[in-house]
């Protein structure tokens, strides 16, 4: 009996520390805080939980795969002894803690999210713009922060459920730094930096040369024109002449003048534009004009209103002719009076009312030829009346003179005659001008290939048909001829 009682004595004890001991363990063994939490972009970091109470060991698992833990009594906290080694995306992690003797135990289960990416950044907004105010907009991964420094100043900024972002900016005119930082909530962060220049002025633009008003000996060459923008730099320029976009040349002179190539100007006043526009979308535009005088010679270029000298004398002469001017108005220059003029004329001919004087224009108005090959005679006209007629050579049977409505298209003083390309010249060469030249001492080239009408080293051969196409004249009289007639004067050929 007495061994009896000892053992129940004993047993009862056992059991109230069973049951003291599951007691502490369901009321003060707990589980405080968890690291990593839902999210994480370290994929080799601890597992860590706080705990209360007094734990004989611990159990931690991630995604099933036993880690080593390790109880820091010190900070009341357990963690593992190695690294997690998480996997990208979804990780399970499990911890139990035990109490001093094994009758119930502590467990936490929670998902941890591996998220190593950085987070998307991207910038809509141009780099140069023509204003302080700046609605800064771009897109980055949804859910992410976004701070956008600005110089030493930090600006809110909006992210929608899309990801896209919104922020409001006072710029500086000038360069401004701008530096954005994306963080997720894993904690990847992505840094952005943008340099945006704010250009609130018109680039700079002019003349160079031919300058404003200037009169210029020459109808071709390059026109120089000035244009930058310090700021935000050119992004193109644009010349037009009378309203025909010039043609940039690769090549600036010394200075960093731009060049544009000009030719076969008419005579008179050019309206130049010069159209300058920058980076940030300013553009300024320059207007000018100046005078081109190339010739005295009527009918080399086409005239228009500002021309002067001795060709607009002839050509206003020619209008007094037809009544079309008064002798006082015979001053030299292409005014308005002249181009009211010759637009009335134009009209009256049947062409463009333009006002200006082309080879159109001055063929009507100038005189004409007429070559009789029956007759052998040419005939110098004008205004319906015959000024002079001269004796002439024309075709062989094998080569005969072509018939038809041409106009003089080439004019030459001391020709170089060349050999053509027929069967009768295949052993010629050149020969240069002189006494010898069988052209003489002027060429007048038709518009019908190498048909024209010159001289001859051949008198004898006037009045007769001698030559391979072409209408000989004597010297003396094809210089005459030479000097009554223009470019553009019509021949017909009967």
């Amino acid at each position: 009996m007495k061994h009896l009682g000892a053992k129940i004595l004993v047993l009862v004890l056992v059991l109230a520390l069973i049951a003291l001991e599951s007691c502490l363990g369901l009321l003060t063994l707990r589980l405080g805080g968890l690291e990593p939490g839902s999210v994480t972009h370290q994929s080799d970091a601890a597992i860590r939980a706080g705990f209360f109470g007094i734990p004989s060991r611990a159990e931690i698992r991630v995604n099933d795969r036993l880690l080593p833990p390790r109880i820091l009594w010190g900070q009341a906290a357990i963690e593992s002894a190695r690294p997690a080694q998480l996997q990208e995306g979804q990780n399970q992690v499990r911890i139990k803690l035990y109490p001093l003797l094994p009758v119930r135990f502590v467990e936490k289960v929670w998902t941890v999210r591996l998220d190593s990416e950085a987070p998307s950044l991207t910038l809509s907004t141009p780099s140069i713009v023509p204003e302080v105010a700046l609605q800064l907009t771009g897109q980055t991964e949804p859910g992410a922060r976004l701070a956008v420094r600005l110089g030493e100043k930090e600006v809110g900024a909006v992210v929608d459920e899309q990801g896209n972002f919104v922020a409001d900016l006072q710029l500086k005119d000038g360069i401004n730094a701008l530096v954005l930082t994306a963080a997720d909530p894993a904690g990847n962060q992505t840094v952005l930096e943008k340099s945006v220049i704010c250009d609130q002025t018109p680039p700079l633009a002019g003349a160079v040369t031919p300058a404003p008003s200037a009169v210029l000996g020459k109808n071709s060459g390059l026109l120089f024109v000035s244009a930058s923008d310090p700021e935000s730099g050119l992004e193109s320029v644009r010349v037009t002449l009378d309203g025909q976009e010039l043609e940039r040349r690769p090549a600036s002179d010394a200075s960093g003048n731009l060049a544009f190539a000009t030719s076969l100007m008419s005579e008179g006043r050019r309206e130049v534009v010069l159209t300058a526009q920058d980076k940030a979308g300013w553009s300024a535009e320059q207007k000018w004009w100046f005078i081109v005088d190339s010739t005295e010679a009527l009918g080399l270029h086409t005239l228009t209103v500002g021309a002067r000298g001795a060709d607009v004398k002839q050509l206003q002469k020619k209008l007094v002719a037809r009544g079309l001017l008064h002798k006082d108005e015979i001053t030299g220059l292409f005014d308005q009076p002249t181009c009211e003029a010759v637009s009335a004329f134009q009209h009256e001919q049947g062409l463009e009312p333009d006002g200006k004087v082309g080879a159109a224009t001055l063929a009507e108005l100038g005189p004409r030829i007429v070559v009789y090959l029956n007759d052998f005679m040419l005939e110098l006209t004008e205004n319906g009346r015959k000024i002079k007629s001269y004796p002439i050579a024309h075709g062989q049977a094998a080569y005969p003179t072509p018939k038809g409505e041409f106009h003089v298209a080439d004019m030459v003083v001391d020709p170089t005659w060349l050999p053509p390309d027929s069967a009768w010249a295949r052993e010629a060469q050149p020969i240069a001008p002189g006494p010898n030249n069988p052209l003489g001492t002027r060429w007048i080239g038709l518009n019908s290939g190498v048909v024209g009408i010159h001289g001859t080293n051949d008198a004898s051969s006037i009045g007769s048909r001698a030559s391979h196409g072409c209408i000989r004249m004597y010297v003396e009289d094809v210089e005459e001829l030479y000097s009554r007639i223009q470019l553009g004067t019509p021949v017909s050929i009967r």
